[in-house]
């Protein structure tokens, strides 16, 4: 028995010992999770040897006892092969289940990259990087690891309930902005309490942009109340993003980029967390694209696709009656004497082209990052007159965020509650933009009846649109109503690193 055990403990133990130098982890826990349990097999072989042996010993070399002892240890080694091969069945099952789950992951983090118009490596990279410091900083924890890598592709989930003329804005952001834009760390970590990681997943991505000194966010943590996982995320999420092209910016040399971090040491980022990565920065791989699982044209494809089956072209915009309608458009607005009064006469010619039955422009409010409808025509004028809608919200919102034309959509979706309580209800909406950079507001159009816009009307909608950004900021803006109070932002800047 005293050699059976030795012969367990060998065996295992060294079949423990390769596992886990192959996979960079403690030998003993893979022994007792997959091992242990497996010595009673070893012990029973045991006890029928030294039972053939006794045997043998008692009756001299018998035949008889052989051949009726003989099939035990066979019927002994067929049960522990057919176990061990149930269990490698099991396992087989949950690696590719374990697969699976990774690439489900994967697939939403680009999801979300590509609202962010981040490159679809950069999750890659970060979660391969993270865990390489990990192990370099002597973590081995099973559980933590691989709540890292979780979290290197989930952590900025919360930036879909971000605007998207905010994550892509091209200048600094606001105070405002950036106070939306920090919320998407908690909401982040809200969406994913809600899976049920069986690892620690949560506490890295609500606290990855805390900061050593205690001045970061959500929570205000310093130093050691930081979670261990989003001190390396935050570390190895910052150097990538300064060494990627960002909307807002070009990528950094990588000289500068460990500058940056250098100056951060001990403020923003662990001291051991940045002086570990540093040194081991010549193993990590640069900035290269690698494959994605989702082509980042798949969202822009099914939104054209969406807008173009609403659509029915039934005539050439650039038609003659089409010019001289534009050209009677244009007279009426530039003989006009102010704003208001361009766009009544802009609309008495409109809707008897189109089932424009309101026409509303939105001007754009730079302190508040509104949209408001300062000027509105036609039914239900006055209960729209006054609408403020946050830039990148509803659809005249989305508008202005993304500079692009939206056409049948729903009204309701654009003026909310207040579409129930008007009598004939607005069922349908054309909605383009008014200027560019800088964006003067929305030009939306607003049908009661069942007849679709077509492409024609797009078209003149989109030059009347033209013409009123020259009209906008030429001539005084008389307001009819008065605004809501909205206190105003000291003109300070955020800082963007990623």
């Amino acid at each position: 028995m005293v050699f059976a055990g030795l012969f367990f403990v060998l065996n295992t133990g060294l079949i423990a010992v390769a596992i886990a130098f192959e996979q960079r982890v403690r030998a003993l826990p893979i022994w007792r999770e997959h091992f242990l349990g497996l010595w009673l097999t070893y012990f029973g072989g045991g006890a029928v040897a030294a039972l053939l042996v006794v045997l043998v010993q008692e009756r001299h070399p018998d035949v008889l006892a052989l051949v009726l002892l003989a099939p035990i240890p066979f019927i002994i080694y067929a049960t522990f092969r057919n176990a061990v091969g149930r269990m490698e069945d099991r396992v087989g099952h949950l690696n590719q289940v374990n697969g699976m789950y990774l690439c489900t992951i994967e697939t939403l983090a680009q999801a979300i990259d590509a609202k962010d118009q981040v490159t679809h490596g950069h999750i890659r990279r970060v979660q391969q990087n993270a865990v390489k410091l990990a192990h370099a900083l002597g973590i081995d924890n099973d559980s933590q690891l691989r709540a890292l890598e979780a979290a290197s592709l989930l952590h900025d989930v919360g930036k879909l309930a971000v605007p998207d003329h905010i994550l892509n804005k091209p200048s600094t952001l606001t105070p405002t902005e950036f106070e939306n834009m920090k919320r998407h760390a908690n909401i982040g970590a809200d969406i994913l309490a809600s899976i049920g990681f069986p690892y620690p997943v949560v506490p890295i991505v609500r606290h990855h942009h805390e900061a050593w000194d205690g001045s970061g966010y959500p929570a205000g943590l310093a130093a050691e109340e930081i979670p261990v996982g989003a001190r390396i995320l935050s570390v190895v999420d910052c150097f990538d993003a300064l060494t990627s092209d960002r909307p807002y910016r070009t990528r950094l040399g990588r000289e500068e980029a460990i500058r940056v971090l250098q100056d951060r040491s001990g403020t923003m980022y662990d001291p051991r967390v940045v002086a570990k990565f540093l040194n081991m920065l010549e193993t990590l791989p640069t900035a290269v694209e690698l494959p994605s699982t989702l082509p980042s044209h798949v969202l822009s494809d099914i939104t054209g696709t969406a807008q173009g089956d609403m659509r029915r072209s039934v005539t050439n915009s650039g038609d003659p009656e089409t010019f001289a309608t534009l050209f009677e458009l244009g007279v009426q607005a530039a003989t006009a004497p102010n704003v208001g009064e361009a766009l009544s006469r802009i609309h008495a010619i409109l809707r008897n082209l189109m089932p424009a039955d309101v026409c509303a422009i939105y001007l754009n409010n730079l302190e508040t990052d509104t949209l408001v409808a300062t000027f509105v025509s036609g039914v239900h004028a006055e209960a729209i007159a006054g609408t403020t809608i946050p830039v990148g919200q509803r659809l005249s919102g989305w508008v202005a965020a993304n500079r692009q034309t939206i056409v049948n959509s729903d009204a309701a979706l654009d003026l909310g509650n207040l579409t129930m309580q008007l009598d004939p209800t607005p069922v349908r909406c054309l909605s383009t933009a008014i200027g560019a950079e800088p964006l003067l507001g929305v030009l939306t159009i607003y049908s009661t009846r069942r007849q679709p816009f077509t492409d024609a009307h797009v078209h003149m909608v989109e030059a009347i649109a033209s013409g009123l950004g020259s009209l906008l900021q030429t001539r005084p803006c008389e307001t009819p109503f008065k605004e809501a109070s909205v206190p105003k932002v000291e003109p300070e800047f955020a800082e963007r690193v990623h």
